[in-house]
């Protein structure tokens, strides 16, 4: 229904689109994603024949008409909502789709029909016979996609459809653009990937006046499911290098290299500050009557011996078999945090199921740790604790105890991977903060102004990258630790 070849388009020495193709086939819903800038609006203006595309460029088609030979035929074919839909402010809502529907060839009963259905498609009929000018932004994009929909076309192109609306109304935009694939074809432009990924069954990445992407949503899975797997096999790679590094340090043997020392410093810091802390707080550390060694560690932060009738005795420490996956969790989640320092990489911890996943394998640990360590049965025993009760109240409330604690395990979990995500997305919004107070005084009506906003932003971006960096760490710590205390309290008894 929509085929692109080798569009061309410039605004005097500024090349803007540079030989985009790109097809949508009938009964598609495209997703046009990019930066500002990259040739999203003028993309579709083209198509809509708003803009005439460079003598040079190839045949542009929409529904079988091209945009330079038979430009009334593909207006008759499209419903077009521009990205800010101009008004009449002094005509009501009804009024100006009736005029609308007069424009589009729609008259008598049959613009009647079309306008209930669509005020009531688009949730319309609480301000119907408000006047336009009255309107916030939400409703009067929800107007430019009545009108959009007015005479059934068989192309809808959407520029920015949920801009400016509620959170219930973009879940209830999206739900009729869902509905509508099977009577049209729509391309729409978005900024939010979550949003093309649940309405959209192509995607198409403009950059730099470029498709760098054009594929369906085959083809995107798989590139999702291919990146899931390089995280899993990188999380793979860590975790046996990790076990490998920390077997040599319980033999006393010193890592070799300085990649090894770095990696040993970072073992010994999980180890003694994180692991042992957390996992072995739960034991006694008292003496025996024998006078058994204690659970101190030697200047080198191994393992200490005591000796006791010429026999030495080494200290088990029982978090030191978590270190490898603790280790793999604090590295990997340092990795994404960092990633997400790098312009227009963004990091994965920024995404709930990422943070989920992280805290999921969490949750596995401490199962098969407890589970190993009491039995499958012991394991859900152990989470109700010890109490000394009459046997009627111990029936009472002892099941009651059992499900409140399984269901903290369960949200506490939730709660590690939520705390992971919110951490990510508050700095991304502190930086967006930094970026918008450009951008209004930009607009502003003193230079000035936008120069002192300027000035000041960079530098505060600047400090909040060194602060991210460090916190980039921290959160890694954080979430290092709190796993390693939830496994410590499932693999001792309450």
């Amino acid at each position: 229904m929509i085929e692109v070849e080798r569009l061309r388009r410039t605004f005097g020495s500024r090349e803007v689109l540079r030989d985009i193709s790109f097809e949508v086939p009938r009964g598609e819903v495209a997703g046009f994603l990019g930066r500002n800038g990259v040739g999203k609006t003028t993309t579709m203006r083209v198509l809509t024949t708003f803009l005439a595309p460079d003598p040079e460029s190839g045949p542009v088609r929409v529904a079988g008409h091209d945009v330079r030979e038979s430009p009334r035929e593909v207006c008759r074919s499209i419903g077009y909502l521009p990205e800010s839909m101009p008004i009449h402010p002094e005509l009501r809502v009804e009024e100006y789709l009736r005029y609308r529907a007069r424009l589009k060839g729609l008259s008598g009963a049959l613009a009647r029909g079309r306008i209930a259905t669509v005020i009531e498609q688009c949730d319309l009929g609480s301000v119907s016979r408000r006047l336009l000018g009255l309107l916030s932004k939400g409703y009067r994009q929800r107007v430019g996609l009545a009108d959009a929909l007015l005479a059934e076309p068989p192309v809808l192109i959407l520029d920015e459809p949920t801009s400016g609306l509620d959170p219930r109304q973009v879940a209830e935009v999206r739900q009729l653009i869902a509905s509508l694939r099977e009577s049209c074809t729509i391309l729409l432009s978005s900024h939010v990937l979550g949003e093309v990924e649940q309405v959209c069954d192509r995607i198409i990445i403009l950059d730099d006046g470029r498709v760098r992407i054009s594929e369906g949503r085959e083809g995107w899975t798989r590139r999702s499911e291919r990146a899931g797997l390089l995280e899993v096999v990188l999380a793979v790679i860590l975790y046996f290098l990790f076990t490998k590094l920390a077997r040599q340090l319980e033999t006393g043997r010193p890592a070799k290299g300085r990649m090894a020392n770095l990696f040993e410093a970072f073992i010994l810091f999980i180890r003694d500050q994180i692991a042992r802390p957390a996992i072995d707080a739960h034991d006694d550390h008292g003496h025996d009557d024998h006078g058994q060694a204690d659970h101190g560690h030697d200047d080198h932060g191994h393992n200490s011996h005591a000796h006791h009738g010429g026999g030495a005795v080494v200290a088990a420490h029982e978090g030191d078999r978590f270190v490898p996956l603790l280790l793999t969790l604090f590295f990997f989640v340092l990795g994404c945090n960092l990633l997400g320092m790098v312009p227009w990489a963004g990091s994965p911890t920024a995404s709930f199921s990422v943070t989920l996943a992280l805290a999921g394998v969490t949750f596995a640990t401490v199962v098969v740790a407890g589970m190993k360590q009491f039995g499958p049965l012991g394991f859900f025993a152990n989470q109700v604790p010890s109490m000394d009760l009459p046997l009627p109240l111990a029936i009472l409330l002892k099941p009651m105890i059992f499900a409140i604690e399984m269901l903290g395990l369960f949200i506490k979990h939730l709660i590690l991977a939520v705390r992971l995500l919110a951490n990510m997305v508050a700095g991304h919004l502190v930086l967006l903060g930094i970026m918008g107070l450009i951008s209004a005084a930009a607009v502003g009506p003193s230079a000035g102004l936008w120069a002192t906003v300027t000035g000041i932003s960079v530098v505060s971006s600047t400090l909040f990258s060194v602060l991210e960096l460090f916190v980039a760490f921290l959160q890694a710590y954080i979430f290092t630790f709190l796993s390693a205390l939830f496994i410590g309290a499932s693999v001792h008894q309450h």
